[in-house]
């Protein structure tokens, strides 16, 4: 923790989250999809019902745990592949040492 090249500052791109239509895109894509598939499979209720249930629950965690939980949670905790394929400007999460 002595070597400043062991230091590393939290990349924007995970502190910076995407919108649609000013909503985070992470709470809505995900309960439109979902909503639609079961809309279309004739099971409209259930699909409201699961839909609403991520969009609160996601907000919920984002409001306890920051806005980028989901990018945070893959990056920290995720499988070593699917990290380097989706953080390809990142640091490996090894490297637990940042400066905030």
């Amino acid at each position: 923790m002595e070597n400043p090249r062991e230091f590393y500052a939290l990349p924007k791109h995970l502190n910076n989250g995407k919108t649609l239509v000013g909503l985070p895109i992470d709470e809505v894509l995900p309960s439109v999809i979902f909503f639609t598939v079961l809309f279309f499979s004739k099971y409209e209720l259930t699909g409201f019902v699961g839909a609403t249930v991520w969009f609160v629950g996601l907000r919920t965690l984002k409001s306890q745990f920051g806005d980028n939980v989901i990018a945070l949670s893959i990056y920290w905790f995720g499988s070593k592949s699917v990290a380097e394929q989706v953080f390809k400007r990142s640091p490996q999460s090894t490297r637990r040492y940042w400066l905030f």
